[in-house]
């Protein structure tokens, strides 16, 4: 059996009120009768305790009175379940009228012999005994008719059996109409049935039955072992010790898959946290966006605007300004930072073409105190190639001007790529324009050769790659 119906069969016990002592002692016998019965650990468990409460025996009877029920559940038709269930309803008279175990095993073995099992067996053979040794109403008279009486003459109780064996030689002799009216009355309207069965398995196979009860002796080990020489038992056999392989193996891991819960557990409760604060955020920047969109399309600038003034609105208001004050807020140092960690790559994005499209003034980073175009370059010389790039450069804008070319007069027939590739190049040459005559500071030219020497580039330089 697997730890685990051990563990139930130990509940069970402990429901029961046993100690720790009777539970070591009640283990083994337990567990053989779960094998023997093909049982459940944890329901045999459960019987075994309501039965030995019902019989009054403690767990000193136990194996004796175990090796009686496995004994009768193999030499009659019944088998330990059903056998269990009769004495939780029987077990009370037994105790209570002092009535031998294996006498009480072959009366329930008889019923079931003859179809009456389980709980109802229990509860027929105590209706019987109950009318049996009453003395009154209807079945105390037709047992002073008889001449039968359950007890002795110094008043002791005779015996179940022995009872209904003088039942049957008091009406052996009657014929059937008096037979029925005797066993009507003693048994009453429910039981007179029960009562037929009872005193024809008296006077056939009981005597038999309870000879082999009585020498019981081993017969659970005996049974449980029959049951457990199969594939069935190896398989169950395979099972415990798996689980019990399971069980030692958690023992060891448990301490470190605990830990490794309880940081999942954290890892994602953070990542909740920040989920959620980031769809806040992105709540606010949606709804931040549709607000300036409905302000800006209502203004009159807007409606009065043509395709190309539209196209510049939507820019400024949508990317430049806002990134305008993020800059100004905590752009610059965060800029400064990623330049310092990252600058692989990302110096050409602080050009001057890029950065009038964004309308950033890059002096203002360096009267802020912060060297940007000195981070960006020092990645730039580390993690690019400038001529890869140069050449890059030149062969896109090549592409970008001839394409643009096509609306010119005399050219190729233009297409909707000629015409925005025109007014990219416009709408860049006027922010670039802008930029560069704003002051003497967007004038410098650095040459690759400053570049030998970061610290000589600032902010507001125009990078100009040879060919």
């Amino acid at each position: 059996k697997s730890a685990s119906e051990a563990a139930d069969a130990f509940g069970f016990m402990a429901l029961a009120g046993w100690d720790k002592d009777q539970m070591k002692e009640a283990i083994q016998p337990v567990l053989r009768l779960s094998e023997a019965g093909n049982l459940d650990l944890g329901r045999t468990s459960d019987l075994v305790t309501d039965s030995m409460s019902s019989l009054g025996i403690g767990t000193g009877d136990l194996k004796g009175y175990l090796d009686k029920v496995a004994r009768t559940a193999s030499r009659s038709n019944t088998n330990i379940d059903v056998m269990m269930e009769a004495f939780l309803e029987f077990g009370g008279t037994v105790k209570n009228n002092g009535i031998a175990h294996d006498e009480a095993s072959a009366l329930i073995g008889i019923l079931a012999n003859r179809g009456v099992k389980g709980s109802e067996a229990g509860n027929a053979l105590n209706s019987v005994l109950t009318n049996l040794i009453s003395g009154t109403g209807i079945a105390g008279k037709a047992m002073k008719e008889l001449g039968l009486s359950a007890y002795d003459s110094e008043h002791r109780f005779k015996g179940y059996a022995n009872v209904l064996k003088e039942l049957n030689e008091k009406t052996k002799d009657l014929n059937d109409e008096e037979k029925q009216y005797y066993f009507s009355a003693i048994g009453g309207k429910t039981r007179l049935s029960d009562v037929q069965k009872l005193v024809a398995g008296v006077s056939e196979e009981y005597d038999e039955l309870k000879d082999t009860v009585v020498n019981s002796n081993g017969a659970l080990e005996e049974m449980a072992n029959i049951m457990n020489d199969n594939i069935y038992g190896d398989v169950k056999a395979l099972q415990s010790a798996f689980e019990s392989v399971q069980l030692d193996f958690m023992d060891k891991f448990q301490p470190s898959a605990r830990k490794f819960l309880q940081w999942s557990k954290d890892l994602t409760l953070s990542f909740g946290q920040k989920l959620t604060k980031a769809a806040e955020k992105f709540q606010y920047r949606i709804e931040k966006i549709e607000s300036t969109v409905k302000e800006f399309k209502g203004s009159k600038e807007w409606q009065t605007a043509d395709l190309s003034g539209k196209i510049s609105i939507a820019w400024d208001k949508i990317i430049a300004e806002p990134f305008a004050e993020w800059w100004s807020g905590k752009g610059k140092a965060w800029a400064c930072e990623v330049a310092n960690n990252i600058g692989y790559g990302i110096s050409s994005a602080l050009t001057a073409g890029i950065s009038a499209l964004l309308g950033i003034d890059l002096g203002e980073a360096t009267d802020s105190g912060f060297d940007i175009g000195k981070s960006f370059a020092e990645g730039f010389i580390n993690g690019f190639d400038g001529s890869k790039i140069w050449e890059g450069i030149k062969e896109k804008s090549k592409e970008l001007v001839v394409n643009a070319s096509k609306i010119l007069p005399g050219g190729e027939q233009a297409t909707g790529d000629s015409w925005l590739s025109a007014g990219l190049l416009a709408y860049g040459g006027i922010k670039a324009g802008k930029a560069l005559g704003a002051g003497n500071r967007y004038t410098e030219i650095a040459t690759l050769n400053n570049l030998s020497n970061p610290n000589k580039i600032r902010a507001g330089q125009v990078l100009l790659l040879p060919e």
